[in-house]
C-alpha cells in the first residue's frame, strides 16, 4: 500500500481536527511527490541527468544556472551557487526545460 493511501485511511478515521489538518497537509505533499515522479521526472530525465537522493530531493544541472536541488513535496528549488530559492519550482522547471512541448503532436 502506498503512503498516500495509508494517509487517506488514517484521515478517514481521525476525529481530532488538528491531527486531520496535519494529515491533509501530509497528503498534499505526498501527492505532489507522486505526481512529479510519475509525470514529470521521466520527461526531465530525457533532458538532463537527475540524481535522486534518499531524502526526497533531486539534484541536476542545466543551462547557466549551475547545480540545483528540487524538493517536490515542498515545490521548492534551490540554486546552490546563488543560495537562492525559487517557488513554485515545478512550473519554472517545466517552462525552462520545455517539458510540455514534448507531448504536443502535430498531424
Amino acid at each position: 500500500m502506498s503512503k498516500l493511501n495509508e494517509i487517506r485511511k488514517q484521515l478517514a478515521t481521525e476525529e481530532n481536527d488538528f491531527k486531520a489538518f496535519g494529515l491533509v497537509k501530509q497528503m498534499i505533499r505526498e501527492d505532489r511527490s507522486v505526481k512529479f515522479e510519475d509525470e514529470w521526472l521521466p520527461k526531465m530525465q530525457r533532458k538532463v541527468f537527475v540524481v535522486h537522493h534518499q531524502s526526497g530531493r533531486y539534484t541536476f544541472e542545466f543551462g547557466g544556472h549551475g547545480v540545483m536541488d528540487f524538493y517536490p513535496k515542498a515545490n521548492n528549488l534551490l540554486f546552490r551557487k546563488l543560495n537562492k530559492w525559487k517557488k513554485p519550482a515545478l512550473k519554472w522547471l517545466i517552462e525552462e526545460l520545455q517539458l510540455e512541448s514534448e507531448d504536443i503532436t502535430y498531424h
